[in-house]
């Protein structure tokens, strides 16, 4: 019994998520603490999902998001979460809600997909496993599913991932085209990569608060790289000190996503400017202001949006980049420059977003001055077959309305930009009801009219679910009559027409009222 040897003890534990111990063995108490749910997130409606096994030998699964499909077939965007390689999962909330929101808003059909965790299985295990999901994809993923052979476009398919899940897009993407197939692009969002030797932001102070730190990041690698490895491993630093050259690698256009607060973010910079040094389409998206896995942490949030803008049209544009010949070089504003400190070189032509307006001076609108929110084109369209450039995006508000260089304009679903919360029908007495203001050009208000007994007077307002609950109130609290109106919009009614569209609406609405009243016998006192 004196011979016996101690029990296994902790020698390694990670946020108390993965315990590593004596005897190699490995337990994970709850890896929902490494990002708990502690937020509900709103479904997307109209997106279907479901999870299917990519690998059963192995017990790996992904879920397929599929939103409404229209006569075009969709891209198809391969997702890989984060967590250091050593946590997560595709059907954590955050991840979950994440991937919603990119099956709805870009449309694609999205395919959300776990991979093996370490310190159990060691890199390059997960990149295996991001391999075998392209694979699995090529061979059986269309026979097996009708999801993917009724609305996914294989000839635009795109590896993507955050943190941990943005280096296995990398390492997929060049182990796919490595081996003779095509790729659309990849998408790396804050990618987890490492080195041995310090960068600048990696060299400073963790600051109080923030979720990622330095040491987290020494003990994901120390967790997840082969026994030995140094952070200049291949896996962990594309671009490390005799590691053989991608400049042959004949990779996809690259989006590369940085946060300007995170210790990762020279890193990723630099990562960015390695590619384009060797010739390759890339462009840098960088959000000042945002920490590092900003668009998972919080997936509803305003960088998130933007982000997911910025995805959307590098989803729509990088096939026409893969085509061409040199990606388009984009000079940097010299006010944003300023606000990257260190990083990207803008004398190397990399579209840089900015996500915080506040942190960049402000400017007067004008003719020939682009908001700094708004990114130029990738790259520029293929002529047509009459020799004529086709119609591309001249102007991108948040992918909500787009501009086309033909004059035409795109709308999305507002409701799925930002969908609308429920707000309670609590304002008894308050009746409402849409009346025609103006039939020629179809306008309509929403007229509301308070308990009776009040003191009323008119006033005009404005008319989603958001707006409703706003005019519920202002009926109700004042009391007034409210005419919520809807009027002509941007840009498709803009210049002399607006303005027309404008004075129309201010003339008929009075007008509109004295009818309305005298049709149905109700009084009220205009302004």
């Amino acid at each position: 019994m004196s011979g016996d040897t101690a029990p296994p003890h902790v020698v390694e534990d990670c946020l108390g998520i993965v315990q590593l111990l004596s005897d190699g063995t490995v337990e994970r108490p709850d890896a929902a603490q490494l990002l708990p749910p502690t937020t509900f997130f709103p479904d997307v409606p109209g997106v279907e999902w479901e999870d299917v096994a990519f690998d059963a030998p192995r017990g790996l699964k992904l879920r397929m998001y599929k939103p409404p499909v229209g006569a075009d077939k969709l891209p198809v965007l391969v997702y890989f979460h984060g967590g250091g390689f050593c946590a997560g999962s595709f059907d954590h909330p955050h991840i979950h809600a994440s991937c919603l929101r990119l099956a709805a808003e870009l449309p694609a059909v999205v395919l959300s997909a776990d991979y093996r965790l370490a310190p159990e299985h060691r890199l390059p295990a997960a990149i295996d496993d991001g391999a075998a999901v392209l694979a699995w994809l090529r061979g059986h993923a269309q026979a097996a599913q009708p999801w993917l052979a009724e609305s996914a476009d294989f000839t635009r398919v795109f590896v993507a991932g955050e943190s941990a899940g943005g280096n296995l897009a990398h390492h997929v993407a060049v182990r796919v085209v490595g081996s003779g197939a095509a790729l659309a692009g990849s998408i790396l969002i804050t990618p987890f990569f490492g080195g041995a030797e310090r960068t600048g932001t990696e060299s400073e102070p963790s600051r109080a608060g923030v979720l990622f730190t330095i040491e987290m990041s020494d003990q994901f690698w120390r967790l997840s790289l082969p026994g030995g490895a140094t952070r200049d491993h291949p896996a962990a630093n594309p671009f490390g000190p005799g590691i053989p050259s991608l400049a042959p690698v004949a990779l996809p256009p690259a989006l590369v996503v940085a946060a300007g607060r995170d210790l990762l973010r020279d890193r990723v910079v630099g990562y960015a400017e390695s590619l384009r040094g060797m010739g390759k389409a890339v462009e840098l998206a960088v959000f000042d202001g945002e920490e590092h896995g900003f668009s998972v942490v919080q997936p509803w949030g305003d960088a998130a949006t933007e982000m997911i803008r910025v995805v959307k049209r590098f989803v729509r544009e990088a096939p026409l980049c893969a085509a061409s010949s040199s990606l388009t070089n984009h000079h940097l504003p010299p006010q944003l420059a300023a606000t990257l400190r260190r990083g990207a070189d803008p004398s190397r032509g990399f579209v840089v977003v900015v996500n915080s307006p506040t942190l960049v001076p402000a400017q007067p609108p004008s003719s020939t001055t682009r908001s700094p929110l708004i990114s130029p084109p990738l790259c520029p369209p293929p002529p047509t077959m009459s020799g004529d450039t086709a119609p591309r995006v001249v102007d991108d508000y948040r992918g909500d309305i787009q501009l086309l260089s033909d004059g035409t304009v795109i709308r999305s679903d507002p409701a799925v930009l930002r969908p609308p919360e429920r707000f309670p029908d609590v304002l008894p007495g308050v009746q409402w009801e849409d009346v025609v203001y103006d039939a020629a050009h179809g306008l309509k208000l929403r007229m509301y009219r308070p308990a009776a007994g009040k003191d009323t007077a008119a006033e005009a307002a404005g008319a989603r679910p958001n707006f409703h609950s706003g005019c519920l109130r202002l009926s109700s609290e004042l009391p007034a009559v409210v005419l919520s109106a809807d009027y002509r919009l941007r840009p498709e009614r803009r210049h002399r027409r607006v303005k027309r569209g404008n004075r129309n609406t201010a003339e008929a609405l009075p007008k509109r009222l004295i009818d309305h009243d005298n049709a149905t016998g109700r009084t009220a006192a205009l302004p």
